[in-house]
């Protein structure tokens, strides 16, 4: 996750068990995350601490169509 740079958010993150989520946002002052779930499509934030413990290291970069 402290590799990931802000600025070429959003990307795909694995989460273990088969779970994926959409990264939108790191705040790392704040030492926070926010996240978009597949299912329903709401963003939440949640702490870098708990995210580094889900995190498997999967990054899949997404970049917007022109």
């Amino acid at each position: 996750l402290d590799d990931i740079p802000s600025d070429v958010l959003p990307a795909i993150i694995g989460l273990g068990e088969g779970r994926y989520a959409v990264l939108t946002d790191l705040d790392r002052d704040m030492e926070l995350a926010v996240l978009t779930a597949p299912a329903d499509r709401s963003g939440h934030q949640v702490s870098m601490e708990q995210l580094r413990r889900e995190f498997t290291g999967e990054v899949y970069y997404l970049r917007p169509m022109q």
